[in-house]
């Protein structure tokens, strides 16, 4: 992985790790926060079985994470396209429940199957 590669992985890493602490993102991803903390700052990267943890918690295939970190802008996620329709969408109260609850159950059901 280049350095301009492992800079645009932290950077996705940043942005979707948001005001999650690294010890609660790593968590997610079933490593330690100083992983984390290295791949934010460039100082390593992730084996093969991380890149395909990160491009889950991401939102994206292996492939388009690998297409995003060398510069591909063609390859939309699909993370990307979903976020984009539900920032355009009117919703109710009641609409952003309801994928509020949707997405727990995702996310319940993706910690079970890991064991997290």
């Amino acid at each position: 992985m280049t350095l301009e590669e492992r800079e645009k992985l932290a950077e996705l890493i940043k942005q979707k790790r948001g005001s999650m602490s690294k010890s609660a993102f790593a968590r997610l991803l079933g490593v330690t926060h100083t992983a984390v903390t290295g791949w934010e700052n460039c100082l390593s990267e992730p084996d093969h079985h991380n890149l395909v943890a990160i491009s889950r918690v991401l939102g994206m295939s292996l492939d388009n994470l690998h297409d995003c970190l060398k510069g591909n802008k063609a390859s939309a996620s699909e993370f990307d396209s979903l976020v984009s329709k539900i920032k355009s969408m009117s919703m109710s109260l009641n609409q952003i429940a309801v994928i509020d609850h949707v997405v727990s159950e995702k996310l319940l059901a993706i910690a079970e199957s890991t064991g997290r």
